[in-house]
């Protein structure tokens, strides 16, 4: 058995059998894992014995004799060889399929992975303890490692990745060599073989920190729950307000740990109790309760007694993106790049890697809120709507706020993830040109202005006085092309937040948008429809 290349040679795929029989059937089947396998069939009698594996190539998909290594299993995912020399893929402890009903997909971490501060690479000595290892024996990921040690032990092994915040995983080799090998996430090309000679450590959460609402320093309550007194006593009786809304108001406060110390926290109470609101408070727990990203907002508990209706949140010391944005002199231009992206991951973790889609119906500024390295935190899911990841559209009446909601809610039209998108074309202007979507002072409209900038060639029109943006008009033109993209008045012209993504990044090229709305307008005649 052989394939005949385009030079017409021969690529050898099995010899000539000598024990070859015709008393079979013998078929040959290309598997879509890569596998290619014969079986073969008796002609005659044991009828229902079925087809019986007679050999595949190759030898072991799981290996890393190819150049790529192995292709079988997805990030994160674990190649073992089963049956009939075909792989078996396993996630890792503390890790799910991205899609339950592909066992050879991605995986995805149950916990929010470890990322790098701004001042330096290193791991605080309290940031070490928060930490801890899941042990991988016989477990390699022979690609992507970023740095290497000789000569070192396990724990010496261990020490080195807790000390690096860009450290996902080590890899250490058990044979003589003991050598260490440091990974990033996503792992790649993982392997596992009874004869393996490397053992592999991943860092995650640790388990108590991840399953306590508040980093795990609160263990009284592993059910997230609070009483009235104690989120009332938490905030000095509700005294501090950081914002509110149309649904309810955030106060500031501080919960005791363990020990003497404090926690602060931003506590949603709902002002007043209507059907609306009952179902806003559900919503928002169901939702923000089964989601975690490190650009959306983390729920630390409930309140839900009788009249009294909150939601805990973790504080965010840098308030709003409206707050950051709408001043004088701009913020700036790397922050407000870095915050563009950041904004875009955590809405295409909403849409297309939660185990249900969210689609979050009411993004502006107001609803996005920073960290104290500026980094965007997608807030307020009150409004948000829930779809099963088979389901493309749902119809629901209007949510969202004057100059960021899409053409498609005025039309009575099925609402897709598409509205999201338009949205944060509308913010991407924003971050991009630092003035509102609606700017009644200046009677502007941003869509329409930056559309026209762009269609004139005059882009620096958008930027003004920011020496830092027009020093950098190349990511300032390719943003503003990204954004007319995303608010494209038809949906199926918009890019899904993928593609935005990668535009962003510059890993997909941008070409020239057409008119956004070339047929029609809309008007705006409430402060806002029912969002807050």
């Amino acid at each position: 058995m052989y394939v005949l290349q385009k030079n017409n040679s021969r690529f050898v795929v099995k010899e000539r059998d000598p024990d070859f029989s015709s008393d079979f059937y013998r078929r040959a089947v290309l598997h879509f894992d890569g596998i290619f396998a014969e079986y073969y069939h008796p002609k005659e009698g044991q009828e229902n014995s079925g087809w019986v594996f007679a050999w595949a190539v190759p030898d072991n998909i799981c290996g890393q004799d190819e150049p790529l290594g192995n292709t079988a299993c997805g990030f994160n995912n674990i190649c073992s060889l089963g049956n009939n020399q075909r792989p078996k893929c396993e996630c890792p402890e503390r890790f799910v399929l991205k899609d339950p009903s592909n066992e050879y997909g991605n995986c995805l971490p149950d916990f929010e992975m470890h990322t790098c501060r701004p001042e330096n690479n290193q791991t605080s000595n309290s940031d070490m303890n928060l930490y801890e290892f899941i042990t991988l024996e016989k477990t390699n990921w022979p690609f992507g490692d970023y740095e290497s040690y000789a000569n070192y032990d396990e724990e010496r092994c261990k020490a080195a990745c807790l000390n690096d915040c860009l450290c996902a995983a080590v890899v250490f080799g058990t044979n003589r060599d003991l050598k260490c090998w440091k990974k990033k996430f996503p792992l790649s090309h993982g392997e596992r073989a009874p004869s393996g000679d490397s053992d592999t450590f991943i860092k995650v959460l640790n388990r108590t920190i991840a399953d306590s609402p508040i980093t795990g320093k609160r263990t009284k309550k592993l059910d997230r729950v609070f009483t009235y007194g104690e989120l009332a006593a938490a905030k000095g009786d509700f005294t501090e307000e950081l914002g509110r809304g149309a649904f309810g108001i955030v106060y500031k406060g501080f919960i005791k740990v363990a020990g003497d110390s404090e926690v602060t926290v931003a506590v949603k109470k709902l002002d007043r109790l209507d059907q609306d609101n009952e179902k806003e408070f559900k919503n928002e727990v169901k939702v923000i309760g089964r989601i975690h990203h490190k650009n959306l907002v983390r729920l630390i508990g409930f309140c839900n007694e009788g009249q009294s209706q909150m939601i805990v949140y973790e504080f965010l010391p840098q308030g709003t993106l409206a707050n950051f944005l709408f001043r004088r002199p701009r913020p700036s231009w790397e922050d407000r790049r870095n915050i563009a992206i950041g904004i875009a991951r955590g809405i295409l973790y909403l849409h297309e890697e939660c185990s249900e889609q969210i689609i979050r119906c009411d993004l502006k500024p107001q609803n996005v809120l920073l960290d104290e390295y500026y980094s965007p935190r997608i807030s307020d899911f009150g409004l948000a709507k829930l779809l099963m990841m088979n389901q493309t559209y749902t119809l629901t009446n209007i949510r969202g706020t004057k100059g960021y909601v899409a053409p498609e809610w005025f039309r009575n039209s099925p609402i897709t993830s598409k509205v999201d998108v338009y949205s944060y074309g509308v913010m991407l202007l924003e971050i991009v040109c630092c003035k509102k979507a609606v700017d009644l002072e200046d009677n502007v409209i941003l869509i329409d202005w930056a559309y026209d900038c762009f269609r004139h060639e005059r882009l620096e029109d958008l930027t003004e006085d920011d020496s830092e943006a027009m020093n950098d008009m190349k990511t300032v033109g390719r943003y503003v092309k990204i954004a007319i993209w995303c608010i494209q008045g038809e949906p199926r012209m918009r890019p899904n937040m993928r593609n935005v993504t990668q535009m962003l990044e510059g890993v997909t090229q941008v070409h020239d948008p057409p008119n956004p709305s070339p047929y029609s307008t809309f008007t705006y005649t409430d402060e806002s429809m029912s969002g807050g």
